[in-house]
């Protein structure tokens, strides 16, 4: 069998008090995906990750975090 992996990663800034980041990773058992993004100025962190794997499990989490 051949292994293969892929992954790819980012982040962005959205002016002085944004930011964006995140990464996705697949190889044939499993794949990941995860992004993010916080704002500094409202003090709020926002997300989501979602998985899964070769055996059919499969998960999402979301969150939204605003504290003042």
């Amino acid at each position: 069998m051949k292994k293969q992996l892929f992954q790819d990663i980012f982040v962005e800034r959205q002016g002085e008090n944004k930011l964006q980041f995140g990464y996705v990773c697949e190889n044939p058992i499993q794949w990941e995906q995860r992004f993010e993004e916080k704002d500094f100025l409202q003090n709020r962190h926002r997300g989501k990750v979602k998985w899964a794997d070769i055996d059919g499990a499969y998960g999402e989490h979301y969150w939204d975090i605003n504290h003042r």
